[in-house]
């Protein structure tokens, strides 16, 4: 699949799920607010609260909804969800409630009391960052066990356990489509050996890839070394030919820039 091709596929299938995303986040804020009502009144409602429950409900679903949209979390491709993104779900449920607090101080007070209690709107913003947090995160659990396990990929040894090989890590989990599968790190520092990052074991030294290719079967080699000097990165060249194994090096651009393209 080329990579135009593929970038339109990711597209479409990005617009569709994010639409799925926000239906469920509609219906998760709808549960929460009942939720919410019942936790803080201990399963029995008074009426005079149990009307205002699908306001709260509508205007809730409102809320937190403009919020998400207004802080981008229906256009993050689901399987790139990290701090990021729920730093700003953070964000954006704080909001969210602080405006339903504002709206709810402005109401007409009637018996001396609010028509909706404040612990209500706090058990509700609390529940509605629970479940879409643990709803995007789970989406994130399925997408990263469906790429793990599909198929037959190109068992892939990178050298380079700095920054640069994290990122290419991650973006070779991120994309199944391109066939590889990470089986383990060499890296000199002495501080990663035995190591695991994200799941993936730092195998050895540089100086072991004779060693390490044979015993685990690696197929092909990617040096994830930007600043490392000429010679060192022909040295490990050399060493995969001699190993009888493809090798290539991931650009200094591409690492700088935070992304990567493999053609292939």
């Amino acid at each position: 699949m080329r990579v135009s091709d593929l970038g339109r596929t990711v597209s479409k299938a990005t617009g569709v799920s994010n639409w799925i995303l926000l239906s469920f986040d509609a219906a998760m804020v709808v549960l929460m607010t009942v939720l919410a009502y019942y936790a803080r009144f201990e399963g029995v409602v008074p009426e005079f609260f149990a009307v205002w429950m699908p306001v709260l409900a509508i205007a809730g679903v409102f809320a937190y909804l403009t919020m998400f949209g207004v802080f981008g979390l229906y256009k993050v491709i689901l399987r790139y969800i990290g701090i990021d993104s729920l730093l700003r779900l953070l964000a954006a449920t704080g909001i969210g409630f602080a405006l339903l607090v504002i709206v709810n101080l402005f109401m007409p007070i009637e018996q001396d009391m609010r028509p909706v209690p404040m612990g209500v709107l706090f058990i509700q913003a609390t529940l509605v960052l629970m479940g879409a947090a643990g709803t995007r995160l789970a989406v994130r659990a399925v997408l990263h066990l469906h790429a793990s396990r599909s198929g037959e990929r190109q068992r892939t040894l990178i050298v380079g356990a700095g920054s640069s090989g994290p990122l290419l890590l991650r973006e070779i989990k991120a994309h199944p489509d391109l066939e590889m599968k990470v089986i383990g790190f060499l890296d000199d520092d002495p501080v990663l050996l035995g190591r695991t990052i994200d799941g993936v074991p730092v195998l050895g030294a540089i100086g072991d890839l004779g060693i390490v290719v044979p015993e685990h079967g690696v197929q092909e080699v990617i040096i994830a070394m930007p600043s490392a000097p000429a010679e060192v990165i022909s040295r490990i060249l050399e060493a995969a030919i001699a190993a009888n194994v493809s090798a290539s090096v991931m650009p200094q651009l591409i690492a700088a820039r935070g992304s990567i393209r493999t053609d292939r």
